[in-house]
């Protein structure tokens, strides 16, 4: 790939870049790209798909249903309520 291709897709990017550090760039990502190459040609037709590189459970609690806050409970510390909502300053025009 040329230093051209890689300037266009640092562009795209929204990527600037001084030419020495440019050049750097470009050996990073030819390497990177190539790695990427790499990966893209490993079969994994035999392969289960995943959602985790390593085989962990969760241990979660059981969901149990609460009787919640009554209306008093839930104002009792608000500094200002209205129409049972809080009352807050506005921010947004």
């Amino acid at each position: 790939m040329d230093i051209e291709k890689i300037k266009h897709i640092a562009e795209i990017c929204y990527l600037n870049f001084e030419e020495e550090k440019l050049l750097k760039f470009k050996d990073d990502f030819l390497d990177t790209f190539e790695l990427v190459s790499k990966i893209k040609n490993i079969d994994t037709a035999n392969i289960e798909p995943s959602n985790k590189v390593i085989d962990v459970s969760t241990v979660l609690a059981d969901d149990s249903i609460k009787d919640g806050l009554t209306k008093e409970e839930t104002f009792k510390n608000a500094p200002e309520s209205e129409y049972d909502y809080f009352k807050v300053v506005r921010f947004v025009d």
